[in-house]
């Protein structure tokens, strides 16, 4: 077995006076404009377009976010997990680049086979092959940028993640709307979108933020980086399959929506479902934020702030969830109303259950943050299996019969299968700590 793949590294982990607090502030801060932005993509789309412009982009996100999620096999947690070093930096940088090459030529040939229901949109098929394209290429350079966020956050500089989250997200959907008004074509703006975040990616991410950090010394010959590759994607692709399951239980109700109720219905529910997302800014800040830390007292054996930490995850997840709730039933349709168009707001009960079910979700987030900060990656594999089972079924059975409300409502049933598995393997975890503790 390679020493560089199996032997800690002989540079210590360098250590900050960033805090879980203080960390978790800067990253709240960052995903806050973040995911404002992403969510502003739809609604860009819904006020310049119409809701079958945004059912193609809903569409072409369903189709490439599976595909990319095991491609990047969510290498950062795997680093920024990895407290000890085992692995240089260079691995988990040229594996992401070779997978997510390899993640682009699978959604080329999606792109080519795609077959989406021709409603008389004004799009043709040269244009729908383009836009899931571009949403690709768009989704890579993301998880590019990801991987060099790991490595701020193993070092413990979680904060500088959100000069180029915001950065991002800005440009981003500043050079959507834009080219979107001017030209009045989704290709082209999302062609904007990405040459503004590739831009951020080179000029911050890979350069900026990566300064003050040790460097990996001399490159080991090519076939010691080829086995210590190999151990990576032993330790990650389980991962990286709970990632894709995760993205197909996401996305399970959306191929059902777009196979029997069209590219206008896909629109309407994805622009509903994008603004139950502003919670998940909390919920991400804090589980990447507590990720370092969780690993740590899990790697010394502390069961009681591990234990401690975790409950604090998922009681702020209780609570968002219920004042989520109480937003959608009071001030949802006005909202709706507000940032979208009125036909959107017609679908009332639809953004209570959405949120119902996403509340469910925000338990599932935080619980999934600590079994992977103690490294727990195969079991996670027939949990998010059973999850998609659970959701294929009953998006099958509900939406014919419910429509949307359905679609909805088979989200919230994959999110309670996994949020008791979670549950399930985290008392497993505990359990594990004081044994060995004795």
């Amino acid at each position: 077995m390679s020493t560089i793949a199996m032997t800690p590294r002989e540079t210590p982990v360098v250590k900050t006076g960033e805090t879980v607090r203080g960390s978790f502030v800067r990253v709240s801060g960052g995903l806050a404009v973040y995911t404002a932005c992403q969510w502003a993509i739809v609604a860009v789309l819904a006020k310049l377009g119409t809701p079958e412009l945004v059912g193609q982009y809903a569409f072409a996100v369903a189709l490439t976010t599976p595909v990319l999620m095991l491609a990047q096999m969510n290498l950062r947690a795997v680093l920024a997990t990895d407290v000890h070093e085992t692995h240089a930096f260079r691995e988990y940088r040229n594996l992401r680049y070779l997978l997510l090459a390899l993640g682009m030529l699978v959604i080329v040939g999606l792109a080519l086979f795609q077959k989406t229901p021709q409603e008389g949109g004004h799009e043709g098929g040269n244009d729908r092959f383009f836009v899931v394209f571009l949403v690709g290429l768009i989704q890579a350079g993301e998880w590019v940028s990801d991987i060099f966020q790991g490595r701020m956050q193993q070092q413990g500089f979680t904060g500088r993640t959100a000069p180029s989250m915001i950065a991002r997200g800005l440009l981003g959907i500043a050079a959507l709307a834009v080219a979107l008004r001017l030209t009045g074509n989704l290709v082209t703006a999302l062609a904007w979108m990405l040459v503004a975040r590739t831009a951020v990616l080179f000029a911050y991410d890979s350069t900026y933020a990566m300064r003050g950090f040790h460097h990996d010394g001399p490159a080991p010959s090519f076939a010691e980086q080829r086995r210590a590759q190999w151990d990576l994607v032993k330790k990650a692709l389980p991962l990286g399959v709970v990632l894709m399951l995760a993205a197909l239980f996401l996305n399970t109700p959306r191929y059902f929506i777009a196979a029997s109720l069209g590219e206008r219905a896909l629109g309407v529910f994805s622009a509903l479902i994008s603004l139950t997302t502003a919670a998940n800014l909390i919920v991400n800040s804090l589980g990447q934020s507590a990720t370092t830390r969780l690993a740590r007292l899990h790697s010394a054996g502390d069961v009681k702030g591990f234990f401690r930490l975790s409950m604090k995850m998922v009681g702020l997840a209780v609570a968002l969830g219920i004042f989520g709730l109480f937003c959608a039933a009071t001030i949802g349709p006005w909202a709706v109303s507000l940032v979208y168009r009125k036909e959107y707001a017609q679908q009332g009960s639809l953004l209570v259950i959405a949120m119902g079910s996403a509340s469910i979700g925000f338990v599932a987030a935080l619980f999934g943050y600590t079994i992977t900060a103690a490294r727990r990656f195969t079991q996670q594999m027939p949990l998010q299996a059973a999850c998609l089972a659970a959701t294929t079924l009953a998006a099958y059975l509900l939406v014919p019969r419910m429509g949307l409300n359905g679609a909805a409502i088979s989200i919230g049933i994959g999110s309670l299968v996994q949020t008791l598995g979670e549950a399930w393997i985290l008392r497993d975890v505990l359990a594990e700590m004081k044994r060995v503790r004795g």
